[in-house]
């Protein structure tokens, strides 16, 4: 694979101060390269994305459809952007799956990754929760889109934050 994306595992942001005190910048290094292991194997784009809380009222699946647009995840070349949205402090997540994926996989795939994924941040933290849902999407979908001799790195691997 080819990578624009390189120093991205090295120079993540760090957290606001809001979720400092639940992620470190090593937490964040280790995600962020967790998304880069996991594009290795496959042609997918993954993204991590956290936000303190939601508003009062709001949708988490609208927000979280609303970042992966805001994040350009729709413009990768083979419609494979997954982004994994985490409303940390209203303890609620999302998976949005670009069109590519979501004809060939389905909802009650995600789901089941959703509930494994809840379980291990109920279990060992966020931290933990968030390398090992960037570790189960990764192998899901290696399994899915497997990657391509020509594939390029098309989104930055570190956390993004709203």
């Amino acid at each position: 694979m080819t990578s624009a994306n390189t120093a991205n595992a090295t120079s993540a942001r760090r957290a606001p101060r809001s979720l400092r005190r639940l992620l470190t910048d090593e937490d964040l290094a280790r995600i962020a390269a967790a998304v880069e292991e996991a594009e290795t194997a496959t042609s997918g784009e993954l993204r991590v994305h956290l936000i303190s809380r939601l508003l009062p009222l709001e949708n988490p699946r609208r927000r979280a459809i609303r970042e992966f647009f805001r994040l350009g995840m729709d413009r990768t070349r083979e419609g494979t952007g997954v982004l994994l949205f985490f409303a940390v402090r209203s303890a609620r997540f999302e998976i949005v799956a670009d069109r590519t994926i979501d004809e060939r996989v389905g909802h009650d795939a995600w789901e089941r990754l959703a509930a494994g994924i809840t379980d291990v941040i109920h279990e060992d933290g966020l931290a933990a929760g968030l390398e090992h849902a960037v570790r189960q999407v990764g192998r899901f979908l290696s399994e899915h889109f497997p990657i391509r001799p020509d594939d390029v790195d098309e989104l930055p691997n570190e956390v993004s934050f709203g």
